[in-house]
């Protein structure tokens, strides 16, 4: 009927109970809740209670566009506003719009991209604009930073149970100050293993390693984690 339920693990501290991280979705409204309880530190000075705060999320579509707003009920916490829409223009049809702001970083960034279907790949080119706080100590400062974003992914199927994805990103600096970080570019890499009704997405996380040194990794002797983050899908 369209109704979806998940669930999640995020890497909050060892002290910091996760009671409840769920999701919840009916094909036209989706709402996330999350609930932690910090049993606080009595022996600190000065003393830090315990606390129980939430993480609220709500989405829908409105007007054609896919909405939606976060926030946090922790001090400090940050509040998020999403939207995404359709867009025809050159290479891209989508356009989206982010906005995150808590009491020490307010990040805007808007962008647009375009997905092609190759036959047994699909190519993403993504290109926006970011002007945020964030990045500011990144880019040889902690005033905000206004950059030209682009991406390039592809996702190429190897076999009928095997996707490799592999993406690329950059960020420029339109405003660098003399001596600042003028550009900033990154690499990532993941797989996808469809078993029937059970899938698993995976972040490789050291991809150099793995392309100079790939035989350690496939006989269980790489010092480093294979994954970070990975996604374990059943379908019914």
């Amino acid at each position: 009927d369209g109704t979806t339920w998940g669930f999640s693990k995020s890497g909050a501290a060892a002290d910091d109970a996760q009671l409840v991280d769920m999701m919840w979705s009916n094909g036209s409204y989706g709402f996330s809740l999350g609930v932690n309880m910090d049993s606080g530190d009595p022996s600190a000075n000065p003393v830090v209670a315990a606390e129980t705060t939430m993480d609220i999320g709500f989405g829908m579509n409105l007007a054609g566009w896919d909405m939606g707003f976060s926030m946090g009920t922790a001090e400090g916490a940050a509040m998020g506003l999403n939207a995404r829409g359709a867009l025809s223009f050159w290479v891209f049809d989508t356009m989206t719009f982010a906005y995150s702001g808590d009491d020490d970083n307010t990040t805007i960034d808007v962008n647009m991209y375009g997905v092609k279907d190759w036959g047994a790949a699909t190519g993403m080119f993504a290109m926006g604009f970011e002007n945020t706080d964030a990045l500011g100590a990144v880019f040889g400062g902690t005033d905000a930073v206004s950059l030209i974003t682009t991406g390039f992914s592809v996702e190429s199927t190897l076999t009928d149970w095997c996707d490799l994805r592999i993406g690329y990103d950059t960020k420029f600096n339109i405003g660098a100050e003399v001596g600042a970080t003028e550009s900033w570019d990154s690499f990532s890499a993941g797989v996808g293993f469809n078993y029937g009704s059970v899938q698993l997405d995976m972040t490789l996380t050291d991809l150099g390693s793995m392309v100079t040194n790939p035989i350690h990794y496939l006989n269980g002797r790489n010092q480093g984690a294979l994954s970070t983050e990975w996604t374990l899908s059943y379908t019914w």
